[in-house]
């Protein structure tokens, strides 16, 4: 039991000569364990400042993709109406040409009907046959013509 007072006497001793120390360089007690509490925080606020910053960072950077995503989405949506209306287009002149060829395969049958009819009953010498051959040369010419100017204008609404 003596060691124990001799320890708590030796301990007061120290903590007075520590209190006067504390006194000569600082002129007040300064807590420890006050003092290491403070600097643990410090860290934790710099820290948590720290992550603030980089939050905002991170908010800006996702607020500017936002913005492009919603652009591109708009430059689809509108390349892809474009295409749709070319596309529509596009089978209008097919469905065009396939209406002027098929006529014109059919007025050639009908001439070529005609002019065998013709021959049958001796109706047509050689004049008549050449202007039969030169009038349908220019139906089908014209013909030809009209096809020629719908692959064009496919091919223009193809290239836009």
């Amino acid at each position: 039991a003596e060691y124990g007072e001799l320890k708590k006497t030796k301990n007061k001793e120290l903590d007075s000569k520590c209190t006067e120390v504390q006194l000569l360089k600082f002129g007040q007690p300064i807590n420890i364990e006050a003092l290491e509490r403070m600097s643990v925080n410090k860290t934790a606020e710099e820290m948590k400042e720290r992550l603030h910053v980089e939050e905002n960072e991170h908010i800006r950077e996702l607020e500017a993709l936002d913005v492009a995503i919603r652009k591109l989405r708009k430059t689809l949506t509108n390349a892809t109406s474009d295409n749709t209306v070319t596309l529509k287009q596009m089978a209008e002149v097919y469905q065009d040409q396939y209406t002027l060829e098929e006529n014109s395969m059919i007025t050639q049958n009908a001439i070529l009907a005609e002019t065998s009819r013709m021959k049958k009953h001796g109706v047509l010498d050689e004049r008549d046959l050449k202007e039969v051959m030169s009038e349908k040369q220019k139906r089908n010419e014209l013909l030809r013509l009209e096809i020629s100017k719908l692959r064009d204008k496919s091919g223009s609404i193809h290239k836009k």
